[in-house]
């Protein structure tokens, strides 16, 4: 069909048949994440057959090249044995390749096919100049991404949209801190009703219910570090492919979440402003609603900036618990900015908490609600001002438009610093994230005495063998075009499978098939 269309067709199949296999022009063998093979389909079996491999009597060329791949011990199930020779005889052909060694890795025979002739010639096409039209700059796209720039930002929005909406478990990991807030701002305006604005406890006791309040919305962004870190390997995979712009994705991840954040800090703001007595301005309670808004964003920014560089949930949440301890002791509530150690000061004058403290204190404690502190003078200092004065805080009301800058600032640098941590870093790489046989050197007895241990199957209570066997294996056939002509090329791209279990007996020796 594509011979007399002319045309490209990719298929994907599941352990096609041989007849299917038959159809196929070319091969691409795909194992390890290595090509170690790609070149027409009659000369697949003479390349294993050069390393001393070949498939058992009747066995079809897909299950052969799967199973030949999958660990040590199926690959010795088709070694073939050199054939003895007189001694009066010419001098023998060289051994096999995987003679003194525990197998071959999909390493060394990556190495065997450059050193072919199928792969010399591929080499030698590769290194020629690509081919050129004087129109393709008519039909290539230009663009980095796979879309444009607004419509890249859309679609990234639109899908952080349907997860949160059709993910179930995706939408409560997200919604959860939501119920923790409610739950803290329920308890503060239970405990704390209509305090009075006469004394310096009064005014303790305002800035009590301050510093609990911005320390329950810097923990809005802590459960979402899971979440964050686990959808990274697919964020990899789609900016290696350029489907998206790192910024899109880090700018959908924090613009998902200002809905809860919003949700949290109006709900919080009225429930606990109003029940516990602060003073009853209208924008006094919108510069805390503000300063509620404000640190609910950073927490988000900070806990997505720590996932994109930590790569670990466990790393990224005890990394950031340890953040929020440090932001809560210098933030200058436990301890009065003027008690402050000096080689301690600058971590007060860094965290968006203390900026975020500093903001709601200066805002709430400058008002005319409070008493004088001489009832003799009532022109007087008030007892806010001589509280701010004790502990070291300004009182200018500058100082409230510095913090909500400052925090806001905060948030955006640690976006740029987000974006540059998507852009430049890369997965982690797991100990565990393959199997232990795939090891550089196919020559190493502990990494082949670990496999050993690995694919042995568990035995029943009566001793006998489990004859189940769990694994998975795909092969992929699909057909593409090659040469400046388009002539129509099948390929068929075969990927190694793997298993666990007992393996069989070697089987008798069989005939190789040489070069």
């Amino acid at each position: 069909m594509c011979e007399h269309a002319n045309v490209t067709l990719l298929a994907t199949l599941l352990q096609p048949s041989p007849d299917v296999v038959e159809c196929f022009h070319d091969v691409m063998l795909v194992t390890g994440g290595r090509l170690i093979f790609h070149g027409p389909r009659e000369a697949l079996l003479p390349f294993f057959g050069s390393m001393g491999l070949a498939p058992m009597p009747g066995q079809s060329l897909a299950d052969f090249v799967q199973e030949v791949l999958a660990s040590p011990q199926d690959q010795a199930r088709y070694r073939v044995p050199p054939p003895a020779l007189s001694p009066s005889l010419p001098p023998p052909p060289p051994p096999p390749l995987w003679s003194g060694r525990k197998w071959i890795s999909s390493k060394r025979m990556r190495r065997v096919f450059d050193e072919s002739e199928i792969g010399q010639e591929m080499a030698a096409k590769l290194a020629e100049p690509p081919y050129t039209h004087p129109l393709q700059g008519l039909s290539l796209r230009k663009e980095q991404n796979g879309a444009r720039t607004v419509n890249m930002w859309l679609t990234v929005l639109r899908r952080e949209a349907v997860l949160a909406s059709r993910n179930k478990a995706f939408a409560a990991g997200l919604f959860q801190p939501a119920r923790q807030v409610l739950l803290t701002g329920f308890l503060l305006s239970t405990a704390f009703v209509q305090l009075k604005h006469n004394s310096t406890n009064d005014a303790n006791l305002f800035m009590s219910v301050m510093f609990f309040s911005l320390m329950t919305l810097f923990m809005t962004g802590f459960n979402f570090g899971p979440i964050y870190c686990n959808r990274l390997p697919v964020y990899y995979k789609q900016r290696d492919h350029r489907f998206y712009s790192p910024a899109a994705y880090a700018v959908a991840s924090v613009v998902m979440r200002l809905p809860e954040v919003v949700v949290q800090s109006v709900s919080y703001s009225v429930m606990v402003y109003f029940s516990v007595g602060f003073t009853m301005e209208g924008g006094r309670f919108l510069l805390f609603l503000l300063n509620m808004l404000l640190a609910g964003l950073n927490s988000v920014t900070t806990f997505t900036l720590l996932s994109s560089v930590m790569r670990n949930e466990s790393a990224t949440q005890g990394i950031g618990a340890v953040f929020l301890m440090v932001s809560t002791l210098v933030c200058g509530f436990p301890i009065a900015p003027g008690s402050i150690p000096g080689w301690w000061i600058w971590m007060y004058w860094l965290m968006p908490m203390g900026w975020g403290f500093r903001s709601l204190v200066v805002s709430e404690l400058t008002s005319n609600a409070w008493a004088p502190l001489d009832p003799k003078h009532p022109d007087g200092i008030t007892v806010g001002l001589a509280t701010l004065k004790l502990r070291a805080i300004p009182s200018d009301f500058k100082w409230v438009w510095a913090g909500y800058g400052m925090v806001a600032g905060m948030s955006l640098l640690q976006v740029g610093l987000q974006v540059l941590a998507l852009t430049y870093l890369g997965p982690l790489r797991s100990s565990s994230a393959g199997p232990e046989y795939e090891h550089e050197d196919d020559t190493d007895e502990h990494a082949v005495g670990r496999t050993s241990r690995h694919l042995e199957a568990p035995t029943t209570a009566n001793g006998n063998d489990n004859d189940n066997v769990n694994g998975f294996g795909t092969v992929q056939l699909s057909t593409s075009t090659s040469g400046a002509a388009a002539a129509t090329v099948t390929t068929a791209v075969l990927v190694g499978r793997r298993s666990t279990g007992k393996i069989p007996a070697l089987p008798p020796p069989r005939t190789c098939w040489q070069n």
